[in-house]
């Protein structure tokens, strides 16, 4: 790894965030895939770190909260009685601003309650005013954004409903929650549309694909090179600027080499978040490697 030059990992960020595979890079950029994935993981950890330290201090009007389904190591229709618990459906958790279209907060997870209530709690420290939020239908928004904004927020819900017998007409209902939110402000299209931004510019998160995280850490460091380089090195077709540039916290168009030095500078995080800190197994016991003698024609015993 240390023997690559810079321009290598720069090639290699910019293909990974493009939606491209590592057996794809390793085939353009003939840098193994072995080591493609060590350095995509190291930098996905100091972009986390990056993220941390700089998405503080914000003023957001209207945030838009979701959450997107991805799988980890195999679906969850297929998991065994020993698998590991960070197997299975995974979901990244979105907070978007709806005006600067800047990803605030994120976090990967299950869709249950405790990760809703530390997501919100992570969304809440890094605001300072009293934004106005919509999230869909899921119950744990309730609970979890009363907890992190008590009552100084405006929340609404948006809920989707199928209505139509001959085709997917759907009937959509508002329902206010806390606080006084804008009625004409409540959406999730923006978020909505930041799904489809990670589904094509992350290989790991199609919803048919052979690419699929491996590892629960691999997948966490891609998710948070991917928001980074969206926030900070990515200008949006309509806005014109980067999410980053339209909230002021820089005054130009990062460039990836850029990223990956301002990412290595980044303040470690102190303990981990658990989303990118290693679990054990269910039986507590650590992961070892085993390997068997034999071969093509032999027996195992």
């Amino acid at each position: 790894m240390n023997c690559l030059s810079l321009a290598a990992p720069v090639r290699l960020v910019a293909l990974l965030c493009e939606g491209v595979s590592i057996r794809s890079a390793e085939r353009l950029t003939h840098v193994h895939r072995d080591t493609i994935m060590r350095w995509g993981r190291n930098i996905g950890e100091d972009c986390h770190r990056l993220h941390h330290a700089r998405m503080r201090d914000l003023q957001p009007a209207f945030l838009q909260l979701d959450e997107t389904w991805s799988f980890n190591n195999t679906k969850q229709r297929n998991l065994r009685d020993d698998s590991s618990p960070q197997h299975g459906d995974t979901y990244l958790w979105i907070g978007l601003d709806a005006d600067s279209k800047a990803v605030v907060a994120f976090r990967l997870g299950k869709r249950q309650m405790e990760d809703a209530v530390l997501f919100c709690r992570d969304l809440r420290s890094r605001v300072l005013n009293r934004p106005q939020i919509t999230t869909d239908g899921l119950i744990a928004y309730i609970e979890a954004i009363e907890d992190a904004f008590g009552r100084e927020v405006d929340y609404a819900m948006l809920k989707k409903q199928m209505t139509g017998t001959d085709g997917p007409v759907f009937g959509i209902t508002k329902e206010v929650q806390i606080g006084n939110p804008d009625m004409d402000k409540v959406s999730t299209s923006y978020v909505e549309r930041f799904n489809l931004t990670v589904r094509s510019h992350l290989r790991r998160c199609g919803r048919r694909t052979s690419a699929h995280s491996k590892k629960w850490r691999n997948h966490a460091a891609a998710i948070a090179m991917l928001i980074v380089f969206y926030n900070w090195c990515r200008v949006h077709e309509s806005l014109r600027v980067t999410p980053a540039m339209e909230l002021g916290l820089t005054n130009h168009v990062w460039s990836i080499q850029e990223l990956i030095e301002e990412a290595k500078a980044a303040p470690p995080i102190d303990p981990l978040p658990p989303s990118i800190e290693p679990t054990p197994r269910k039986d507590g016991k650590p992961f070892r490697l085993h390997v068997y003698r034999g071969g093509k024609g032999r027996q195992i015993r």
